[in-house]
């Protein structure tokens, strides 16, 4: 075995942090929001492998949403956390000139010329510089604990080397807890288990390998996961469970790919465990689903900052791609009530009585100058009915 192979084999999670509420607990939400910190419409000149210069123009949020954190955090002491879905880094081989709010090639094109995509960044991406704009600059002044997960793009290369950094610079950084999966159980002012709050690593449903490695290892690691959650779910014994994970269990399209996401195997999970929300992100946009029959929410939050799935969404309700395909999860009694490529987070209330998930979304301050984030959509999950309520 190899080290990622050793390391997921003697993964036990942390002990669960335990937290005493004497009413409502709050935190906040987003993921795919790893890029250095960038805002606006970035110009990135990029050396291909023909040794050509490609120039493209794409739109960024992450200063924007890390502003709209830190606004809101600021307006309400309350809020308790933020919690990260993952794609906390995307390996990008150019720097970027902050003096211009541009991406460079950075030496010579002959020094990338006939480069593979991989080569470029073993030479010239810095993980921990990422990490330093990324989260040091743009969430710097945000004052609360983060809670961390793992996306696809944190175990994408075969070395490693991003997982691995990630949880040394817990080491350092006293907000930023990293970890593959674990759980929060919050408790009443009584003492009785309220929330139990259940992050897991999802790579083992999408990609089906972490840092090129698959096989056995990787199949009894996703076992071992998948008994956890189920024994956790039952030893806490809470009143609302919430799990949350990087990629879709259900949601509409994936990247005009297909017309809607299933992952069959973590769905199954989870119908299972039975929450009453499930928090993700990997789609590039904000989107809300629920299942009356199990009464649970499925919120996707992955426009955390990266470039959006534009015009996936043309009227919130299943119907998407440039050829105006129609989608529905209806077949699965799954049914979407909002759906937006905005780059934005969501917030999360839940109290003795239920749970209330509130979407906002961002401009580009770089654009428009900076404002408060805008609360779009508000969805309240009482009593085992799901109504929206803004």
């Amino acid at each position: 075995m190899n080290s990622i192979e050793n390391y997921l084999n003697d993964y036990e999670p942390p002990s669960p942090r335990v937290i005493k509420v004497d009413a409502t607990y709050s935190f906040l939400v987003c993921g795919c929001w790893g890029t250095y910190c960038l805002d606006g419409y970035i110009k990135t000149d990029e050396v291909t492998e023909t040794c050509a210069i490609s120039t493209t123009y794409e739109l960024y949020g992450e200063e924007s949403v890390a502003n709209g954190i830190k606004e809101l955090c600021l307006a309400d002491p309350s809020i308790s956390s933020i919690i990260l879905t993952g794609d906390n880094i995307y390996a990008n081989p150019l720097k970027r000139n902050h003096a211009i709010n541009e991406y460079q090639v950075s030496n010579t094109l002959a020094k990338y010329c006939g480069m593979t995509k991989q080569e470029k960044l073993d030479i010239s991406y810095d993980i921990e510089e990422q990490l330093g704009t990324g989260f040091g600059q743009c969430f710097g002044e945000v004052d609360k604990d983060f809670f961390v997960l793992v996306g696809n793009h944190d175990v994408k290369r075969d070395s490693c080397i991003d997982f691995f950094t990630q949880l040394q610079y817990g080491e350092n950084n006293p907000k930023w807890h990293f970890g593959l999966y674990y759980n929060m159980v919050i408790q009443s002012s009584d003492g009785a288990p309220l929330l139990n709050i259940m992050c897991i690593d999802t790579n083992v449903y999408s990609e089906g390998k972490i840092c090129g490695k698959s096989g056995e290892s990787i199949i009894a690691y996703k076992e071992k996961q998948a008994v956890w959650l189920r024994d956790t779910t039952a030893a806490v014994d809470a009143k609302y469970n919430i799990v949350i994970g990087h990629v879709p269990a259900v949601a509409n399209g994936h990247k005009f790919k297909t017309q809607v996401v299933i992952t069959s195997e973590l769905k199954a999970l989870l119908t299972e465990v039975n929450p009453q929300l499930y928090i993700c992100s990997d789609e590039h946009n904000q989107q809300f689903l629920y299942e009356d029959s199990s009464n649970t929410g499925f919120a996707v939050l992955g426009s955390g900052g990266t470039i959006l799935d534009e015009n996936v969404f043309l009227n919130g309700l299943g119907e998407i791609g440039p050829d105006k395909s129609t989608a529905t999860l209806s077949d699965i009694g799954v049914k979407t009530y909002y759906a937006l490529p905005r780059h934005g987070f969501a917030r999360v209330d839940v109290e003795d009585n239920g749970i209330i998930l509130s979407f906002y979304a961002v401009e580009s301050a770089r654009q428009v100058g900076d404002k408060a984030p805008l609360l779009m959509q508000k969805y309240s999950m009482k009593y085992g009915e799901m109504k929206r309520i803004k």
